[in-house]
């Protein structure tokens, strides 16, 4: 996995874009958005230059993970609101 602060003004640059995720596809990562409650799909066809410019890339071998990323980000978004304790 490999989490990474993405730098908005290169990515407004086609090329760059582009470039910069063939070449992780290539090595067969599939990148995210981190967003405030959960992960999403960077779809560079329809590429959108987001707030959060935090990506996570899961490998393919190991995409079974995502879910359990997307609970636990959603789960931390509202655990203020909630007051759930969360110590193991």
């Amino acid at each position: 996995m490999l989490i990474s602060s993405v730098d908005g003004e290169m990515l407004n640059r086609d090329f760059v874009r582009k470039s910069f995720t063939n070449y992780l596809e290539s090595l067969g990562y599939f990148c995210f958005y981190i967003e405030k409650i959960g992960l999403e799909e960077v779809k560079i066809h329809n590429f959108v230059i987001k707030r959060s410019k935090n990506w996570v890339c899961i490998h393919k071998k190991d995409i079974q993970i995502k879910k359990a990323l997307d609970r636990t980000i959603m789960f931390n978004a509202f655990n203020p609101l909630l007051g759930l304790d969360t110590t193991y």
